[in-house]
């Protein structure tokens, strides 16, 4: 099971209740927060991983796709760890234990301070280096956001903090 930690403005979009924050996922790999933004006149969504800060953003969502978030949501951190080059088993392992999602309220504002600076840097790169909005584009945009360092990850990029659990989280399970 996976928490998909929500701000108050995406759980305003969702069709579900937020749960207690008791109710989160124990590991805490599979903590996520998310955040709604508006992107060239488009709703999106900024997650950030909360061990990693691993992040990307979901593009062009439409209302139909609120509520089934939990499916895009878990396609879209497969599709982001295969773009990243992250080993296929570490990816399946992974989603293999996060098959379904809970929604609560954000705990953390610190991770809620870097996915407002990484929302900041795609905005950034979309008004200054991108003019049109593909699927291409936003791949080049979640590729470059987990390039940026952030001062409280050991391995301080997201992409390589993210590996690493993951590696980690292999070893434990199996």
């Amino acid at each position: 099971m996976i928490t998909i930690q929500c701000t108050k403005k995406l759980a305003e979009e969702l069709p579900v209740t937020l749960s207690d924050k008791e109710k989160m996922v124990s590991q805490p790999l599979y903590r996520w927060h998310a955040h709604l933004i508006l992107l060239n006149r488009r709703k999106c969504v900024a997650v950030m991983n909360n061990v990693t800060r691993y992040n990307f953003i979901i593009y062009g969502l439409k209302k139909a796709d609120f509520t089934r978030f939990d499916q895009i949501f878990l396609e879209k951190i497969s599709e982001n760890l295969i773009a990243d080059g992250i080993e296929q088993s570490l990816i399946q392992k992974y989603m293999h234990h996060a098959s379904e999602a809970t929604f609560t309220q954000t705990s953390d504002r610190s991770i809620i301070s870097q996915l407002n600076d990484m929302i900041y840097l795609a905005r950034y790169d979309m008004d200054n280096n991108i003019r049109q909005i593909g699927v291409e584009e936003l791949n080049q945009i979640n590729r470059l956001s987990n390039q940026y360092p952030m001062s409280k990850l050991p391995q301080i990029f997201p992409r390589d903090a993210m590996q690493h659990a993951l590696e980690n989280l292999s070893m434990v399970n199996t």
